[in-house]
């Protein structure tokens, strides 16, 4: 049965995802119940979790007995077993679980889970693929962080999130800071140079008189597409 003091979450299923989502969520101070029927699993997660429980997640009248309206958030955390994710979110929903979220495999898993009313789908497979994937068509990008943007209408709307790109600017060394911020696309912005110097590193704001230097790197501001332009 689920604390009422703080965040409380019902972790189904404890392979290497469901594991290590289970302890990061313990260690930001939640309330974790961790289910799988493996035995070993369940040994070696016990001092990471608040409880962990030895039981099929897929049996239904197992699952009565957990209390699923307690809870914050219920994670089917297993994907491999189609079967089983939809039986497990269907008895979710029958035992008025307030939130469910559900690891999918693919797409198709997605859209099948979607349909069973389940509150947020992931794909962390999908996700890691997706980023080795850009890295290795563009190995120019350093990093990206997504930016949420202050109104879900005005981000919905445009469908287009704000990105921040870390760049290795390699093929501009020599050439003028000021001229190619004017070459820019449209609404993208030349934020900070990171530069490695004999005293260390330092961030470069002013662009007036600058002009790029060997490795130096470019922190890129604007909508994802016009930022993918500068690849």
């Amino acid at each position: 049965m689920a604390k009422k003091d703080k965040k409380n979450f019902l972790v189904l299923g404890l392979g290497y995802f469901g594991a290590e989502l289970a302890k990061q969520l313990y260690d930001l101070g939640a309330d974790v119940v961790a289910v799988d029927q493996d035995q070993q699993i369940i040994a070696s997660l016990a001092n990471d979790v608040t409880q962990a429980i030895e039981m099929n997640p897929a049996d239904e009248e197992a699952l009565k007995t957990l209390g699923i309206s307690d809870y914050d958030a219920c994670i089917i955390a297993r994907g491999s077993n189609l079967e089983d994710s939809i039986s497990i979110a269907a008895t979710l929903r029958e035992l008025n679980a307030k939130k469910v979220i559900a690891r999918a495999v693919s797409k198709k898993h997605g859209k099948i889970l979607s349909k069973m009313d389940v509150d947020q789908i992931i794909f962390p497979e999908i996700e890691l693929a997706d980023t080795v994937a850009e890295q290795l068509v563009s190995p120019i990008i350093y990093d990206k962080i997504i930016l949420k943007d202050q109104s879900e209408k005005e981000s919905v709307a445009r469908k287009d999130p704000y990105v921040i790109e870390l760049f290795n600017i390699t093929n501009q060394i020599g050439k003028s800071v000021k001229e190619y911020i004017g070459n820019m696309p449209k609404g993208t912005k030349l934020v900070a140079i990171h530069r490695k110097s004999p005293e260390g590193e330092i961030i470069i704001t002013d662009f007036e008189n600058e002009t790029f230097q060997k490795d130096d790197l470019i922190l890129v501001w604007g909508p994802n597409l016009r930022v993918k332009e500068l690849e």
